[in-house]
């Protein structure tokens, strides 16, 4: 496990905010275990294990809609779908806002959509 993983894990864990949002230990704990898993399994391999993963990564856009139209808010390589995921459906739930949705689409296509009060990633 690298630095950044067990980092990453560290701040999940000291996150009072995100602890918050769970209504028993049990649905706080299971998404611990999610994300751990989500942790160790997108663990960034250097280019020189797999020059193929770097060349070959679609790039996804993450959009959001808070008052009618959609914004782009940034492109992203796809390896990364999980950490964008997990990270801007928390900023949505710590946000409050009952009017913004993300969405995450290549191209034109949309992929996944993420909305109040849930927070949670549907696939399209």
């Amino acid at each position: 496990m690298t630095t950044m993983t067990l980092e990453a894990l560290r701040s999940l864990v000291a996150d009072d905010v995100f602890a918050s949002t769970f209504q028993s230990v049990s649905q706080y704990r299971g998404a611990l275990l999610r994300q751990f898993d989500n942790l160790v399994e997108i663990t960034p391999i250097s280019a020189a294990e797999d020059p193929v993963a770097s060349n070959t990564a679609s790039v996804l856009k993450l959009q959001v809609k808070d008052s009618g139209a959609w914004r782009n808010v940034l492109s992203f390589a796809s390896r990364h779908i999980r950490d964008v995921k997990w990270t801007s459906a928390a900023l949505l739930k710590a946000a409050g806002s009952e009017k913004t949705a993300l969405r995450i689409c290549e191209g034109d296509q949309v992929l996944a959509y993420c909305e109040q009060p849930a927070c949670e990633w549907r696939v399209r």
